[in-house]
């Protein structure tokens, strides 16, 4: 039996006998490519033209105006993946917090601020020895206040709340 390579005392494979002739990949641009063809494409395909009924797809043209769609579809797929792994690593690094944890110091902060709060007028009134009357106005300025600042985390908290 012959075969089509020798193998040498070293190991190596040496062609001999019958060689088919080896693919030669041309390289370049595709036979009829025009820059200036797919640079309009492209451009009207931005513009958010869709020329699907105007081009036959089997055209040269029509060849560009595929090639043109799928590198842009790629190039998109690319910019939202890309925004994807920034805020990924953003979130590892803690510069965005997620949303409940940001809620829950909200909500603790909150709580404290309120506790304090009401709290002052026992020790006005333990403390200064003011009137019940001078405390019911102390203690109406605070239950407001609390009131206000309530409603104003409301609006950040929106409909999730």
């Amino acid at each position: 039996m012959d075969a089509d390579f020798d193998l040498g005392p070293d190991g190596e494979v040496r062609e001999s006998g019958f060689r088919r002739a080896m693919y030669k990949n041309p390289g370049g641009r595709p036979r009829g490519y025009s820059p200036k063809i797919a640079r309009e494409i492209k451009e009207r395909l931005a513009a958010g033209e869709s020329d699907e009924d105007e081009v036959d797809p089997e055209s040269q043209e029509g060849q560009i105006t595929t090639a043109v769609k799928t590198a842009v579809a790629k190039a998109r797929k690319e910019t939202a993946l890309a925004g994807l792994n920034e805020l990924e690593l953003k979130i590892k690094t803690r510069e965005y917090l997620p949303r409940a944890a940001y809620r829950e110091a909200t909500a603790t902060l909150l709580a404290t601020l309120s506790q304090g709060m009401r709290s002052l007028t026992d020790t006005l009134e333990s403390k200064c020895g003011l009137p019940p009357a001078a405390l019911e106005v102390v203690d109406e300025v605070i239950n407001e206040s609390l009131k206000n600042i309530a409603e104003t985390l409301a609006l950040f908290a929106g409909d999730e709340a």
